[in-house]
């Protein structure tokens, strides 16, 4: 705004007649406010400078502070992260000696399960196999009767023993759960445990109902053996 009425005394000084005088005075005036901004602006620059070359005095100073801290630092982290790697290491080896002891304990329970097993397959029947034993000396001794002389208390005998046997034998099989499948005249026939080997018109029977059993059939616990052989009834056809 100085500068601006300087400028403007200026104009008018010299539009109108004016001294030699006054235009100098007024030369002067403006030289001077000239002098003087600049005066402040060029210390306001240098005191902005001074402020920001301290401020990155400081940081360069604390900088170097910190890096000197570094290799100190560097170096106990370094120790650290190697006594971690030898435990860790060491600790590796043993889970590795361990998991082989584990794995060679494995084999050799599976191979010892596997003997078992051949055993058990192997000699799945010999409690059966032993209490068979009766019932064959049984029927060996049945078979060394003579038959031969006419004498009746011989053959009653003979049919004694063999009644013996069978129920020897049924007592064998009773032990190790063979029930027979023996199906009575008119039951309904069942695939699952009947076998039709023939078929017979009979009107005192209902279709597909067993009129006679030819055979036993046997079955271990829920398993069947062997289906009982039938005859089953069918309608008579018509005259």
């Amino acid at each position: 705004s100085d500068c601006i009425f300087s400028w403007t005394a200026l104009h008018s000084s010299t539009s109108s007649p004016a001294s030699e005088t006054h235009q100098s005075a007024v030369f002067s005036s403006i030289g001077s406010l000239f002098s003087s901004k600049l005066s402040i602006s060029l210390a306001n620059f240098a005191e902005t400078i001074s402020i920001s070359i301290t401020k990155d005095w400081n940081f360069l100073r604390h900088s170097q502070s910190s890096l000197k801290s570094i290799p100190s630092v560097t170096s106990n982290a370094l120790a650290e992260a190697i006594t971690l790697a030898a435990e860790l290491t060491g600790e590796v080896e043993s889970l590795k000696d361990d998991a082989l002891r584990a794995r060679a304990e494995v084999d050799n329970i599976r191979k010892r399960s596997q003997a078992e097993v051949a055993s058990i397959r192997r000699y799945a029947v010999e409690g059966f196999a032993r209490e068979l034993l009766g019932v064959r000396d049984s029927l060996y001794l049945a078979r060394g009767v003579d038959l031969s002389a006419s004498d009746s208390d011989v053959a009653e005998k003979v049919v004694e023993g063999l009644d013996i046997t069978l129920k020897q034998l049924d007592s064998l099989m009773a032990k190790f759960s063979i029930q027979a499948v023996e199906p009575e005249g008119g039951e309904k026939l069942d695939p699952e445990l009947h076998q039709a080997v023939s078929t017979v018109e009979i009107d005192e029977l209902e279709p597909n109902c067993i009129h006679q059993c030819i055979q036993k059939g046997y079955r271990l616990h829920d398993r069947l053996l062997r289906p009982a052989m039938v005859i089953v009834a069918k309608s008579p056809t018509a005259p």
